[in-house]
């Protein structure tokens, strides 16, 4: 057994495998070691690539979608903040389109977040009641905006406190093309 306690402390034994990620790739293909990729206050890492998807409410639908990534401050004292958004348009006729922030002051003294969105939409919909019949849809175009903000003053470690506003809007419901209602106005 003494030769089992040496192999379970000799950090050689034990080391986990090297794993090869797409980070491990992409500095290979810049000729970069995985030192030089240190973060820097200010430095901007941006992501653009185009977004397919599929879904029974919207169909096949594609667009583009982007993420900024950047530390306001020193990165041992402030966390990362980001910003992501981007737009799709489907098979049935649909805008979609968001924006997310997630943004720390330098320090972390303030803390900003957003989620706003805004699309020109459609959705099934069906009767009230047990006895409605999934035949009984009911196609419904609307435009939507949402604006979620909010501001959060660092307090505590670990505490933030704040407000914000939320603003969620349905408006401009009509039925769709493919409805046989019709809707008075």
């Amino acid at each position: 057994l003494p030769s089992t306690a040496a192999a379970q402390s000799d950090p050689a034994v034990n080391a986990p495998p090297h794993l090869t990620d797409i980070g491990d790739l992409w500095r290979l293909v810049r000729h970069k070691e995985s030192g030089d990729d240190d973060v820097e206050s200010g430095k901007r890492f941006l992501v653009i690539a185009p977004s397919i998807g599929s879904k029974p409410s919207t169909g096949l639908n594609g667009g583009l979608s982007g993420n900024l990534a950047f530390y306001s401050g020193d990165p041992s004292t402030t966390h990362i903040s980001t910003f992501n958004g981007g737009f799709r348009v489907s098979q049935k006729g649909q805008l979609l389109t968001g924006v997310r922030i997630n943004a720390f002051s330098s320090g972390d003294r303030w803390f900003f977040q957003g989620d706003n969105r805004f699309s020109l939409t459609s959705q099934n919909t069906y009767g009230l009641g047990g006895e409605t019949l999934s035949s009984d849809v009911e196609n419904v175009k609307y435009d939507y905006v949402r604006l979620f903000e909010g501001a959060y003053r660092h307090v505590a470690p670990g505490l933030f406190v704040g407000g914000g506003i939320n603003l969620s809007e349905h408006s401009n419901v009509r039925p769709g093309q493919a409805s046989v209602a019709t809707w008075d106005d």
